[in-house]
Parts: C-alpha cells; structure tokens; sequence
C-alpha cells in the first residue's frame, strides 16, 4: 500500500478535473461503477477521467456535475492558438477550477475551492479597502490566485452596459 506523501504526489501531476471528480466521487462514497451508473458514462471513460488519461467534453462534465448535485458553470475561454501574450484575468487559466457551486454550500452561491467563503465574500472585502493581502491574512486557506479568480469570475458575469 502506498503511502500518503506517494499518494499525494501522484495526485498532484493529474489534472485538477481529475483530482476533483476522484474527490467529489469518494465524498459521495461511491465506486467508479456507481458514478457510471447514476451518470450512464462507461465506467472505464470515469476511470481514465480519474488517472488524468482523458480530458471529459462539455456534455459528459455537466452529467457528471449533476450526478454529484453541482451545477457547472462554463465560461467561455479563447484557444490557446488565438490567444495573445496579454489575456485579461478572465481568460488565465489560473482561475479554472477555483470557482464551483454546490446547491448544499452556501445556497449555491459561487464558492472559492468548494470552500465556505463565497466569491461574494471575497468582493465585498475588496471593495470595503481590504488589501488582497489582508484578505488572506484573515483566511489563510486562500491563495493569490484565489483572489483572481474571484475577480475574474465577478468580471465574466457583469452584464454589457447599453450602448
């Protein structure tokens, strides 16, 4: 049997979607083939999604979502080819995976890491003067790149001003 530090490494070189449906699966408590059950994907697609061998398109991670009781929020991201050196916040893909939405959390609100602390929290201590450095002072769970998210995520879903 491995031991924890072999297991975390090996953890830490698979994708974070990986990372996060093996973590969102085993808190549920179910087994691969219980996933492909409630998802009706082949269990073996879940576990080469799990090992990092696959990458899940849009339709299988919203039924996976589901599954799970997440609702996914997808938000569009340039190809890296079109892309420019000098992206927006909102296009760095610092950010993915740092926003989710568990309806069980916070009544769904957007939460950093599956975390308690809300995107909403985040900007309303920005915005009163906090420091992002204060703000991770008094949460220190938080990271940078936290921050940025937060603030990417704010900016992706601000509506257009009318011309």
């Amino acid at each position: 049997m491995k031991n924890q530090i072999d297991a975390y490494s090996e953890a830490a070189d698979r994708p974070l979607i990986a990372r996060q449906l093996t973590y969102l699966r085993r808190q549920h408590g179910w087994s691969q083939s219980e996933l492909s059950r409630r998802t009706g994907i082949h269990q073996p697609d879940i576990s080469r999604i799990e090992a990092g061998v696959i990458t899940p398109n849009e339709a299988t991670l919203v039924r996976l979502a589901t599954s799970l009781g997440y609702r996914l929020v997808l938000i569009p991201q340039p190809d890296v080819e079109q892309a420019d050196e000098e992206t927006t916040s909102m296009n760095d893909p610092v950010w993915k995976g740092r926003i989710w939405s568990d309806p069980g959390k916070r009544s769904g609100q957007p939460v950093i890491r599956g975390m308690r602390i809300t995107v909403r929290d985040v900007l309303e201590y920005l915005a009163g003067g906090m420091t992002p450095e204060e703000v991770i002072a008094d949460f220190p769970e938080l990271e940078p790149d936290d921050i940025h998210a937060a603030l990417a995520y704010a900016a992706a879903h601000l509506e257009p001003m009318p011309a």
